[in-house]
């Protein structure tokens, strides 16, 4: 199941995977086997590993934006995107992630292989500044600029890298283990020269 947020005229894709609590369990154990128990580790990209857990993100990665993307990309096949970089983030109880972007790439993508209740929403914040074009309300206070997505286990959120974000703190007792990764276009799009 797929849930398609416009919030802002900018498309935030919520994906329910379908990969299970085994699935997400095997996959927990040999990610940290293999590059150890730190808690943000970008110094591992996780697609060079060689593993079948890891090859299979990859592939619901690449057929979910097969899926979304072309939409919103008059020229998506064209421009042929691809997933660079990802790595492995884990939020202890009482640790949070500040506000960024991943302004290098053209999409950003977050799985989530072990999330619990309050183990800190996302929070991606409207990309219009200060305009004031709906009344997005939170605790009293008129305005807000950003929307929560909330984590679950399995599920994947896919959306466009100049989006700023951030990961409130964990609450839980537990930790919260996620894949974030980069998507980009070959860079000849980049330049005069195509």
């Amino acid at each position: 199941m797929i849930t398609k947020n416009e919030w802002w005229s900018t498309p935030i894709w919520e994906i329910n995977t379908n990969f299970d609590e085994y699935f997400n369990l095997c996959f927990k154990n040999e990610l940290l086997n293999l590059i150890g128990a730190s808690e943000h580790n970008k110094s591992v990209d996780i697609w060079t590993i060689d593993s079948d857990y890891c090859t299979q993100l990859k592939n619901k990665i690449y057929e979910m934006m097969n899926l979304v993307l072309p939409e919103h990309f008059s020229n998506y096949h064209e421009l042929k995107p691809f997933i660079s970089n990802g790595w492995v983030n884990q939020q202890k109880p009482g640790q949070s992630f500040p506000l960024h972007s991943h302004g290098e790439s053209v999409m950003a993508c977050v799985y989530y292989i072990e999330a619990y209740e309050n183990s800190g929403d996302l929070l991606v914040v409207d990309p219009r500044g200060s305009a004031v074009w709906d009344l997005n309300v939170e605790n009293g206070v008129n305005s807000v600029k950003y929307k929560r997505i909330e984590p679950k286990t399995g599920k994947m959120v896919l959306f466009p890298s100049y989006i700023l974000h951030s990961v409130e703190e964990n609450k839980s007792d537990k930790t919260r283990i996620s894949i974030a990764t980069n998507i980009h276009i070959p860079t000849k799009y980049y330049t005069n020269d195509r």
